[in-house]
């Protein structure tokens, strides 16, 4: 099993190794508390954010980033997915309580399942009137890690190049993600690449 804490880390010092200027931090009490109060944040999440709180962090990607979401604007970052924007006490009845956005990519959510073994992650679209997730990640740890494994892959291209040189990266990352991912999961980061 794969520790999330570790995984959190790598994912951090993968971005610097490639001169990224993401900001990483950590996660006090008191911050948690208040996440706590509106949110089922998982044990899994809590250590990750000990660990390496995303605090403004953009993952490579093609098109628009991949923005893992400051753990202190959480709450503030389930408008329009949980409930209806600047109104929490408005909650969507097709979106599952135990679903948290950590994360966005344009078109997309990422959502970290809370009550899933070890915090499945999934993407989904954004704007369709009912939501259909895909599994991406058997867990927290293991979703972090295939994001390390995909910066090392597109190491110091920029977002521009990206769409160009994708299949090239794609082979080359390939063979580390099949490590960690099962076909299905494989199908579904490529998916949200493009």
């Amino acid at each position: 099993m794969m520790d999330v804490k570790n995984a959190a880390v790598r994912l951090k010092s993968t971005l610097e190794a490639f001169g990224r200027k993401d900001k990483f931090g950590s996660l006090d009490d008191k911050a948690l508390g208040l996440i706590k109060l509106s949110l089922p944040i998982s044990p899994e999440m809590i250590a990750w954010y000990e660990a390496a709180a995303p605090v403004d962090v953009e993952v490579p990607w093609t098109g628009n980033p991949l923005t893992l979401y400051n753990p202190t604007q959480l709450v503030k970052c389930q408008g329009g997915y949980r409930w209806q924007l600047n109104h929490p006490e408005n909650l969507f009845p097709e979106w599952d309580k135990n679903w948290i956005v950590i994360g966005g990519l344009g078109h997309a959510a990422v959502i970290a399942h809370t009550d899933a073994p070890d915090t499945m992650i999934s993407m989904a679209l954004h704007g369709t009137i009912t939501w259909n997730p895909q599994m991406v990640a058997s867990s927290l740890a293991v979703f972090l890690e295939m994001l390390s494994i995909w910066v090392r892959g597109v190491g110091t291209y920029d977002r521009f190049e990206l769409g160009e040189k994708l299949e090239d990266i794609w082979a080359g990352v390939a063979p580390a993600l099949s490590e960690i991912l099962d076909t299905e999961q494989i199908k579904t980061f490529r998916l949200f690449l493009e």
